[in-house]
């Protein structure tokens, strides 16, 4: 279970150490949903950077220059495409009719051979699903709503997106994958990441719990574009219904823990295994994942659950006292 994060300060108020400090915070507490990899992006002196290493963040040491305002950071949990090769990495760049953007992605998408197939893209040496969106954004003639719109309802699978392009132009893609948006208004700044205890455990740390702030409220099918300004733009897709998530029954991994699992098996059920290295993260055994999924939990109320680790212990607890 990947991360995203990022920061978006559009009246240019905070220093350079500020933001490096507020990045560090919260690519850390972005280490419990991923450790193998940490990349940012931002653009300085007209061009984007992207600046990524197959290491955990507390490793990484942030050296935003001054003149970066918006930045767009990934920390990644592996699931297809190994992360000692950088490129498997996120964010990936794109280009789409001369306009260069990177995208980072938090979720599966499985049916990017498919897609690739359908759409005659080329092959490339990146081995992650999420390369798929960005093939699928550069065969359109511009970086807008409807080509992000267009590219994003093709995708079968569990994402959300955020892409950051030359211009200095945000967009968060909200898929099923959770993502929590915080804006203080009156210091002139936005602040991200995938779940609201990241943002809680970041904004506490760095002491600015106690600021005003407003959360902003993104549902699936939204794209929200936030300019260099700050201004809030909002647009539509349409979810691709028709296209459901594999299942994947926990019985057919019993020795997942002896890593006995089928290349095929491996690709079609990384949403289980995904879960199951992100429940051990926070203390929870794959015992505990699969006696859940005993009961009727899908993997996806799991994952909602883990955003709550509280709740997720009393339905344990309720298993184990009948």
């Amino acid at each position: 279970m990947c991360s995203l994060f990022g920061i978006l300060n559009y009246t240019k108020n905070l220093n350079k150490e500020q933001k490096n400090i507020i990045l560090k915070v919260l690519a850390n507490e972005c280490e419990v949903r991923g450790t193998d990899a940490t990349g940012i992006s931002y653009n300085f002196n007209n061009r984007l950077t992207v600046f990524k290493r197959p290491l955990p963040s507390h490793k990484i040491k942030f050296n935003v220059p001054q003149g970066a305002n918006t930045i767009m950071g990934h920390t990644r949990l592996t699931t297809q495409g190994l992360e000692k090769y950088n490129y498997n990495n996120h964010p990936f760049v794109g280009n789409c009719n001369n306009t260069k953007y990177s995208l980072a992605h938090n979720g599966i998408i499985y049916n990017d051979e498919q897609l690739r197939r359908q759409f005659k893209l080329k092959n490339t040496h990146i081995q992650t699903d999420t390369y798929i969106a960005v093939q699928l954004i550069d065969n359109h003639k511009s970086l807008d709503f409807k080509s992000i719109a267009d590219s994003v309802e093709q995708l079968e699978g569990y994402f959300t997106f955020t892409i950051l392009d030359n211009e200095g132009n945000l967009y968060i893609i909200k898929g099923e994958s959770p993502l929590a948006l915080y804006h203080f208004k009156e210091y002139g700044f936005y602040i991200y990441a995938s779940t609201e205890e990241i943002l809680t455990k970041t904004l506490k740390r760095l002491g600015l719990n106690k600021l005003k702030y407003n959360k902003i409220e993104l549902f699936q099918g939204d794209i929200l574009k936030i300019d260099t300004k700050g201004k809030k733009e909002m647009s539509q897709y349409t979810p691709n219904e028709t296209l459901s998530f594999p299942s994947c029954p926990y019985k057919y991994y019993d020795d997942y823990d002896n890593n006995n699992t089928s290349d095929s098996d491996s690709i079609e059920c990384s949403y289980y295994k995904l879960i199951i290295e992100y429940a051990r993260s926070l203390g929870f055994t794959k015992k505990n994942i699969d006696l859940l999924m005993d009961t009727g939990f899908e993997v996806e109320d799991i994952e909602e659950l883990l955003n709550d680790p509280n709740e997720l212990s009393m339905y344990i607890d309720c298993y184990y006292c009948k």
